[in-house]
């Protein structure tokens, strides 16, 4: 289950940083969901307080960008897609021993408090929200392969919008 999960995040990451084209979107039938609904997101989503200090990143894309807890390394540049209407930015940190259910929490107690609905798993998250008449999505996921090919945890962690 595990394996099937990281290979489709990897692949949903791989189309968010390709500029989120019609396959990305294919889960919408070529188009975005309707207008947000009040109802609650499927996943309900209860985060303690962490003890850790967050950075952000990714604010370019984001309001505020998103948070991270300190500590995580950065394993390489960050890339970034300006086509036209379609933005899309993704990297990757090496945990660097924060603990990978550390790292998902805080990331979904922040995207709860933007307004994404999320999908989560114990291994990955994604998000989407609808902001200024853009479509916004976040796709992260931790997995093994860290920068010494010792299987430290790696995130990846990709950002896509677009308009409506």
């Amino acid at each position: 289950m595990r394996a099937t999960t990281a290979a489709a995040a990897t692949t949903l990451v791989m189309l968010v940083a390709a500029g989120w084209g019609a396959v990305a979107i294919a889960p919408w039938a070529g188009s975005p969901p309707g207008p947000p609904t009040t109802a609650a997101p499927t996943t309900a989503v209860t985060e303690p307080a962490v003890d850790r200090s967050v950075v952000r990143v990714a604010p370019e894309l984001l309001d505020d960008g998103v948070a991270l807890p300190d500590g995580l390394v950065q394993t390489r540049p960050t890339t970034r897609l300006l086509d036209g209407e379609l933005r899309g930015w993704e990297t990757a940190f090496d945990l660097n021993g924060v603990p990978h259910d550390e790292v998902l929490r805080v990331l979904r107690a922040d995207l709860t408090r933007m307004g994404f609905e999320l999908r989560t798993g114990d291994d990955d998250v994604f998000g989407v929200r609808r902001h200024d008449d853009r479509w916004e999505i976040v796709v992260a996921r931790v997995d093994a392969g860290g920068t010494a090919g010792d299987g430290a945890e790696l995130l990846h962690l990709a950002i896509g919008s677009r308009p409506e």
